[in-house]
């Protein structure tokens, strides 16, 4: 079997079927590649959908756990896969019609762990456009992992525009941890630090959309908070792989980390944002700062200068200044139950 893809489905009764058509609009026959559903929980039609799917398709595989997260959820199916290649999608989003077979035939030929493509980011589904041509870049363009993480600097850590070959995976033990929403990252960076070679098509074949009730997107409070530990174990994990890394003897690794380093920094970055409006009391607060200093990425290592516009410089003094900080959460913290009140 050339491929298995994998789709965790959680309340997306809306988009599971509009997924699902596109994964069988594929260049590939039924024995050629698997489809491998993980249901985690969803309370809404999610589940009876799929089973329709799975019911009238031989190579459609429908599972169910308890709700435990993505990265659980495809961990699971990533043991179950049969597949030469894996490819892993999102169930909200699309894959264009008649590309992983040439996408995992041109791997396979070129001896690729990863190919790689393109995504087109869009709140309209209608605006992608499904039908396509696909053709193998020079050998030139191929390189290792390393090398690609180098050129690099702004790679997405999400997996939805790559294929993997099932072996690197399997030999080295990869999988997406117990980070409930952001193993993805960790993943990508073990995946791609491994791979000997990869090569990257420059076609949208993917199509991130943009729903309004995804999992990262969510507004809800609590889940804010979930999403923020989330974060937060990510950032650790990244700042292990980059120690890691600076204490091996690979001279490709060089160019390597101060890119990863800059990330790192757009993620804490990120992460104070979010600690700001999630509502958080200040002694956990105090803590995931305590922690963030530990491993000595926080004050943020951004450069700010007089040149750049007033409101980023208050922004990043605010961020750097923890009593300043924890200030502006306890203030955010009173709005938000002042509004409840109310």
């Amino acid at each position: 079997m050339l491929l298995s893809v994998i789709v965790p489905i959680f309340n997306v009764d809306q988009y599971v079927a509009r997924c699902l058509d596109c994964l069988l609009q594929q260049d590939l026959t039924e024995d050629e590649y698997e489809i491998l559903i993980m249901d985690d929980g969803s309370s809404d039609q999610s589940y009876t959908i799929a089973k329709r799917y799975a019911d009238r398709f031989k190579n459609i595989y429908l599972f169910q756990q308890f709700n435990s997260g993505p990265c659980i959820a495809r961990n699971t199916l990533l043991n179950r896969a049969r597949g030469e290649y894996i490819y892993c999608l999102d169930a909200d989003d699309l894959i264009a019609f008649d590309a992983l077979g040439v996408l995992v035939r041109l791997a396979k030929e070129h001896s690729l762990d990863i190919i790689g493509f393109n995504t087109l980011v869009t709140q309209r589904i209608e605006s992608f456009e499904p039908i396509i041509s696909i053709s193998m870049p020079s050998e030139s363009k191929i390189c290792s992992g390393y090398q690609y993480l180098e050129r690099n600097p702004s790679i997405r850590f999400e997996i939805w525009w790559y294929i993997v070959k099932t072996s690197l995976l399997r030999d080295h033990h990869i999988n997406f941890g117990e980070n409930q929403y952001n193993g993805d990252v960790l993943f990508t960076l073990k995946t791609f630090s491994l791979a000997k070679r990869i090569a990257h098509i420059p076609i949208a074949v993917h199509c991130y959309f943009q729903s309004k009730g995804s999992i990262m997107r969510n507004k809800e409070n609590r889940h804010r908070q979930v999403l923020l530990g989330s974060l937060h174990m990510m950032i650790r994990n990244f700042t292990n792989f980059i120690n890691q890394l600076e204490k091996t003897d690979v001279p490709q690794t060089n160019g390597v980390v101060p890119n990863l380093k800059n990330r790192r920094n757009v993620f804490v970055g990120s992460f104070l944002l979010k600690l700001i409006r999630s509502n958080l009391d200040s002694k956990q607060a105090k803590t995931y700062l305590l922690q963030l200093k530990e491993i000595k990425v926080y004050p943020l290592k951004l450069p700010t200068s007089r040149k750049d516009p007033l409101a980023k410089r208050l922004v990043m003094h605010t961020l750097n200044n923890e009593s300043l900080l924890l200030l502006v959460l306890t203030y955010k913290r009173l709005q938000y139950k002042l509004i409840n009140l109310g």
